[in-house]
């Protein structure tokens, strides 16, 4: 059988491996990134990422989209790990997008790297193929990129488990690849530790935002300790948070000088600290005295 027909043979099992939905979860920085305007790798993802795995069949899942469980470290572990593909943007240099790139080289599951023009090359990772993007996404060469990217994941899922060490770095140290352990049990300890980091990580991604959003014009006095005017904007203690006309928590407690909202929150998985500055865009969080009209 000639090494063509091979490959033929090879792209239909790709295309054909039962009707199950072939996932390509998104590693990129998901906060804004100093040197970048605001909310532009969620650009990134929508105008170029996004497109491309959707063009080579698959379906695109970033670590902020929506999860089943409470656990999200455990989501995005296991989705690291077990995503038929995953795409790395290394634009901005940023560390969680390197560590979580070696969780999945250990393992030796097929990658995509990307990065802006405007990202030096790095150089543990400059035996593996990278597709450079034009940071200013210029749509003469987005959809360029777009084929690109597309036609990468397509050639890389089918030549993966051949001999090819071209996006493997455990192929080319010749070592073997991690083996993830059939755990179909949480117990009591790990489940604490998983709440753990998870609660840590909100706080984190919430100190982040505060620092992200300082640019921002917030105008706030003080009416009381249970009270305050956040840009024309009255907040009471007793009142609610909403979202998408959704309650996302009870507010508990006021903190002005660290521009800080404790709520009650009635979904798990929503921080219990958030940054005054969230009102700032009314079509996305806003104020409810939760009064009748």
């Amino acid at each position: 059988m000639s090494a063509k027909n091979t490959t033929k043979e090879k792209a239909t099992e790709q295309e054909t491996a039962g009707d199950k939905e072939r996932i390509c979860f998104v590693v990129m920085p998901i906060s804004d990134q100093e040197g970048y305007e605001k909310s532009h790798f969620k650009r990134v993802y929508e105008h170029l990422i996004k497109p491309a795995v959707i063009k080579a069949g698959l379906t695109p899942v970033r670590a902020d989209d929506e999860y089943k469980t409470n656990n999200i470290v455990l989501d995005i572990i296991r989705k690291i790990i077990e995503s038929d593909h995953v795409i790395c943007d290394l634009s901005a240099k940023n560390a969680n997008v390197f560590y979580e790139l070696g969780m999945r080289q250990a393992f030796d599951k097929s990658i995509t790297l990307i990065k802006d023009n405007k990202t030096p090359r790095v150089f543990d990772v400059s035996g593996i193929r990278t597709i450079d993007y034009d940071e200013n996404l210029r749509i003469d060469n987005v959809q360029i990129k777009i084929d690109e990217i597309a036609n990468s994941i397509i050639q890389t899922l089918i030549h993966h488990n051949s001999d090819s060490i071209e996006n493997s770095i455990i192929k080319q140290l010749g070592i073997k690849a991690a083996k993830p352990a059939e755990i179909t049990e949480i117990s009591p300890d790990t489940q604490l530790i998983l709440d753990s980091l998870s609660n840590l990580n909100k706080q984190i991604q919430i100190q982040e935002s505060i620092r992200e959003n300082t640019s921002s014009k917030i105008i706030f006095k003080i009416l009381s300790d249970k009270a305050v005017i956040i840009n024309g904007t009255r907040i009471d203690v007793g009142g609610y948070v909403m979202r998408n006309t959704e309650r996302v928590g009870e507010i508990l407690r006021l903190d002005p000088k660290n521009q800080v909202i404790y709520i009650k929150a009635t979904d798990k998985r929503m921080p219990t600290q958030l940054p005054f500055h969230i009102f700032l865009d009314p079509t996305d969080y806003y104020y409810d005295d939760g009064l009748p009209f």
